[in-house]
């Protein structure tokens, strides 16, 4: 092998240890993101995450120095902070809340009366060199106009979901629609943000989706592939399939199952390996009957029965 060949090999393998280097430091991730509204201030937003653990040990060793998290904000249906050449909100990235008024230079603007979407990421010196990594899923707090088709007997529910930020902007445009399994687990993982704190190692990765909510939802044990392996996000869910989710997200939280008694006309529509599920959730209320006593369970559910069934939850376990 001559001089030349070494140095072309040489050079191969360190542009390859460097790539491997910036796909690490890139996985760093922003975790139980969740925000509130000052109740004395409506122009005042608090977000609140945890910070990977990984970034924080590269930090106090020295390796990661002047890390920030950035906060780009976006109101109502307009642009993000970056799309208009505005700077970002940024605080220090050892911090787990950050206070602000997303409102700047804007007096009229309030949460009452804006939609404000959120979105974080880290930004730090390596080596001399300015990283800059990939944005958190967004978060949404504020004004629910842009909710759209909301039926009397959901608009508690839909508000209360909006204010929590879990409602993705894909249901918003109709939610009368089916939601689809994607929707809903990351809506459902949303709202656990709020709730619990689970230990847990992202070992299994479904085939067809890289999204992490979807691939933790699938390693705390909540939702399996519709197939060995294979999430298949588009499709919808019925009302038991929904319901055998939700009654193993209730189990992880340490929930006992219950059944009920309750005189359900169409109980014996039920499909067997859901029957467990659909009673415990009759038993504590997150499935209510119709007006003829039906609860549909080979029916479609719609984004707007799905945030209702998800605030029962957060009810029942906050």
């Amino acid at each position: 092998m001559n001089m030349k060949t070494k140095s072309i090999i040489i050079a191969l393998l360190l542009i390859l240890s460097l790539s491997i280097v910036i796909n690490a430091e890139d996985s760093f991730r922003l975790h139980n993101l969740k925000g509130e509204i000052d109740l004395e201030n409506d122009r005042l937003i608090t977000i609140y995450w945890n910070n990977d653990k990984n970034l924080i040990e590269k930090i106090s060793s020295g390796k990661i120095k002047d890390a920030k998290i950035e906060f780009n904000i976006k109101l109502d249906q307009g642009k993000y902070l970056d799309e208009r050449n505005l700077p970002l909100f940024e605080t220090n990235a050892m911090s787990l809340s950050y206070t602000f008024d997303p409102f700047v230079n804007r007096p009229e603007l309030n949460t009452d009366n804006t939609l404000v979407q959120i979105k974080m990421r880290y930004k730090y010196m390596l080596d001399d060199k300015e990283v800059i990594g990939d944005y958190s899923d967004s978060l949404t707090l504020g004004h629910d106009s842009f909710i759209k088709n909301t039926s009397f007997w959901s608009k508690d529910q839909i508000e209360k979901a909006s204010k929590l930020g879990i409602i993705l902007e894909s249901m918003k445009e109709d939610v009368r629609k089916p939601i689809t399994r994607y929707e809903f687990i990351k809506m459902l993982m949303k709202m656990d943000q709020y709730i619990a704190k689970h230990d847990v190692e992202i070992i299994k990765k479904f085939e067809d989706i890289a999204d992490y909510d979807i691939n933790f939802a699938y390693n705390i044990g909540i939702v399996n592939g519709v197939k060995d392996g294979v999430f298949s996000g588009d499709n919808t869910l019925t009302k038991e399939e929904m319901a055998t989710i939700l009654s193993r997200y209730l189990v992880k939280l340490g929930r006992d199952i219950t059944h009920s008694d309750k005189n359900i006309a169409d109980i014996d529509k039920v499909s067997k390996w859901a029957l467990d599920s659909i009673k415990h959730l009759l038993d504590i209320g997150v499935i209510v009957g119709d007006d003829h006593g039906m609860i549909n369970p080979q029916n479609e559910v719609t984004r707007e029965e799905a945030i209702v069934m998800v605030i029962r939850i957060f009810d029942i376990v906050v």
